[in-house]
Formats: C-alpha cells, sequence, structure tokens
C-alpha cells in the first residue's frame, strides 16, 4: 500500500494551496481529485483582499487579462444600492480579483505540482479508511479498480458534500434533512454596463414578490463580460422557493 505524508482530497483551491504548503514544508504529499484539470466551477470567480493575500503568499499572480481589480462591494436592496470600499489594512491590499475559475483554479494548481506533490485526477474517492478508529488514509477508485492508501493525514477539501467528511461522520449529507445547502447557476453575459468596478449582489424575490433568502451576483471581467448567477436554498426546500433555473431566469 503506498504510503503519504498526507493525502489531500480535493484539488481545488483550498485542496491544491493546503498540499503545496505541506510539500514546501518538506512533506510527501498525494494529492486527488475526481476531475481533470484545467475544469470549470459554478462561482462567481470573485477574492475578497484576504483571497488576494492568500495566493499571493503561494505565489499565484494573474496578468491583466486573467483577472480584473475590484475595489469593493455593492449591495441593493429595497431602499436602494449600497457601496462600501475595501478597507486599507497591513494585513492584505485593498482591493480584490474577478477571473475565472478554470483560469484562476489551474494556477494555483500548477503551484502543487511545482512543489512536488504527486497528483492523481480523474479519481473517485469511496471514503476513508479507519484503522483503531483511526483515519489511516483513503480507498480510490479508478476505471473500475480499488487501490487503497496510507497516509498519516488525510485532508478533506472536497467540498460541501464531502466524501471524506461524511464517511468520517462529520458532516451531514443533502438527503438526510439536518444540513442547510445551497446550490448556483452561472453564465457568462457580454455588453453588460459596467458601472463601476465592484462586486455587485442583488437579493432575489419570488415572482410574487416575496423575498428569498438568495442573492444574486453581478461580477465584471476583465474582457468586458461578466459573470451574473443566483444562489439559492437546496435542502432542506423553502416553502414558496422557486427552482434554481426559475430564479435564474427571473434574476436575468
Amino acid at each position: 500500500m503506498p504510503r503519504y505524508d498526507a493525502v489531500v482530497v480535493g484539488a481545488g483551491p483550498g485542496g491544491a494551496a493546503t498540499a503545496t504548503l505541506l510539500a514546501r514544508g518538506g512533506a510527501k504529499v498525494l494529492l486527488v481529485d475526481r476531475a481533470t484539470f484545467p475544469r470549470e466551477k459554478t462561482c462567481g470567480g470573485g477574492l475578497t483582499p484576504r483571497g488576494v493575500a492568500a495566493i499571493g503568499r503561494l505565489g499565484v499572480t494573474f496578468a491583466s487579462d486573467e483577472a480584473l481589480r475590484v475595489d469593493g462591494v455593492e449591495m441593493f436592496g429595497p431602499k436602494g444600492p449600497l457601496a462600501v470600499d475595501f478597507p486599507e489594512t497591513k494585513t492584505w491590499p485593498s482591493y480584490g480579483l474577478v477571473g475565472r475559475r478554470v483560469v484562476m483554479d489551474q494556477k494555483i494548481f500548477d503551484q502543487a505540482v511545482a512543489a512536488g506533490v504527486e497528483v492523481r485526477t480523474g479519481v473517485r474517492v469511496a471514503g476513508p479508511l479507519f484503522e483503531d478508529a483511526v483515519c489511516r488514509g483513503i480507498r480510490m477508485r479508478t476505471d473500475g479498480n480499488t487501490e487503497d492508501v496510507e497516509a498519516a493525514w488525510t485532508v478533506a477539501a472536497d467540498g460541501a458534500t464531502s466524501v471524506v467528511a461524511r464517511g468520517a461522520g462529520l458532516a451531514d449529507t443533502v438527503s438526510s434533512g439536518q444540513g442547510f445547502w445551497y446550490t448556483a447557476l452561472r453564465a457568462y453575459f457580454s455588453g453588460v454596463d459596467r458601472r463601476n468596478s465592484m462586486l455587485e449582489f442583488y437579493p432575489l424575490r419570488t415572482a410574487s414578490g416575496r423575498w428569498l433568502p438568495a442573492y444574486g451576483w453581478v461580477f465584471p471581467l476583465p474582457d468586458g463580460t461578466a459573470n451574473v448567477g443566483v444562489d439559492i436554498p437546496h435542502s432542506p426546500p423553502l416553502p414558496a422557493c422557486p427552482s434554481l433555473h426559475e430564479a435564474f431566469d427571473g434574476f436575468i
């Protein structure tokens, strides 16, 4: 059985960054993901100043055609908009960035590869392996074959529906009704009037005018397009909450 100091499940920004830092510290690391990179992700693609500082510490930079600088957040409510600039601090920059996740995630992923992390993509993780109530690694499935990997540390960076966390009894499932889950839909639009360089958030309402615990966003991109999407409750379902596609069409 292959043995590592750490196995990181999920090669998105959180997992790839964790694997990079561990490898730079001298650890033997395996990074696995069911997707192959580069890959898209349903997301606004916006980084706050803290996020910009975090990827900067990894050594990740973006060209002007890869990410657009944004200066703050603009929230739209029943009584009109409220805009707030990101503050000046000594800890992180006073601006955020917006880019396409397919580009941003790949750059962070590349840092892990450059740090010497062993990467396995297109791999489905079945769950964690336990021995005497201690997690000893993971079980993977590739092309119908099963492979066990032993590691001193197992990192669950595989998202809100984490297979590893659920297998360890540390997370609810969508079907359990115990958690609170959101789902999102987004698209890229051209011809969007860029009023300012802000992350724009909007409240959502049903066709009858009922306010929802949900929001829509418009994030500008460097090529003149915009990332436009909605985020609404998925489980447990809320009364009078529209379907995801209906909410998206209504917001557009």
